[in-house]
């Protein structure tokens, strides 16, 4: 059967696996090709083996899309010449992703998405990762998260050429504002949560007037989940009820995600937006 997918028989392109019983073996062969695109869900056989192998032939891997069940990537930065769960905790002496620069390895990559990813050990793990990628245009880690935090997400700042970014459902980021506003070429941002709890912000106005005034180029926002609307404090002759709004009155959002947000915010009258999400009408 795999000999149907060699490269002398057949050249692949674009490649999507999803539910796939594909083993490490396999998808070299796929891999081979010199894929550009490539989409993989559920897959469960695959091994942190076949990252070797995507590594050797990605030069013309334009997107990348790892979602559930996916264990391509490592979650934890192990200590050179082993893939065991090591005790050590000297992963500056021996780690092979350190030694190397990096953990995976495209030069000519521009869409990267790595679902769910839960980080158990190495506090460069996500510089490591994303520091290759200069040009990238777009990213998707919605529902990562790092057994140590996050930090102040500076990682982020290696690619500043990003137009998307999706950061759904991931923990602690109202310390992530400084670094979103040095992206300044985002066009798309996701930031929306699942739980009540993850969504609630010290300073929500704040945050969300400082974001949104930084990010000139931004026509879709998704706050669901989240307090950022604040309570509507305006008074009635306002043009804009989503008090962080306030700038895009005469430059409203393509989109905006309202979804269970606080106080019902996508019932309210003047939201600056041409499209909008919630939980309010049923056109919503």
């Amino acid at each position: 059967f795999l000999s149907l997918f060699t490269p002398d028989q057949t050249k692949l392109r674009h490649v999507i696996l999803e539910r796939s019983r594909v083993t490490d073996d396999a998808l070299k062969v796929i891999l081979s090709h010199g894929l550009r695109d490539l989409d993989l869900k559920n897959c469960p056989h695959l091994t942190v083996n076949s990252l070797t192998t995507l590594n050797k032939y990605s030069q013309s891997l334009q997107r990348l899309e790892l979602g559930s069940d996916v264990n391509i990537i490592p979650d934890y930065l192990q200590p050179q010449g082993t893939f065991s769960d090591s005790e050590s905790d000297g992963e500056m002496d021996g780690n092979i992703y350190e030694r190397q620069g990096y953990i995976l390895k495209a030069p000519n990559l521009r869409s990267l998405s790595i679902r769910g990813l839960y980080v158990r050990r190495g506090s460069c793990y996500f510089d490591l990762l994303l520091k290759p990628f200069p040009g990238l245009l777009r990213l998707d880690l919605s529902g990562m998260n790092h057994n140590i935090g996050l930090r102040n997400f500076d990682w982020l700042l290696n690619c500043k050429s990003l137009v998307s970014l999706n950061l759904h459902n991931v923990t602690h980021l109202e310390s992530s504002l400084p670094v979103l506003c040095e992206l300044k070429r985002l066009q798309c941002l996701d930031i929306s949560q699942c739980k009540d709890s993850r969504g609630q912000f010290m300073k929500p106005q704040t945050f969300l007037e400082t974001l949104v005034e930084s990010l000139p180029d931004l026509n879709s926002l998704d706050i669901s989940g989240t307090n950022l609307p604040s309570t509507n404090v305006n008074s009635k002759a306002s043009l804009c009820d989503i008090p962080g709004l306030n700038s895009r009155i005469n430059k409203p959002l393509n989109f905006l995600g309202l979804y269970k947000t606080m106080d019902e915010a996508s019932s309210r009258m003047h939201i600056p937006a041409r499209s909008v999400t919630g939980d309010s009408t049923e056109a919503q």
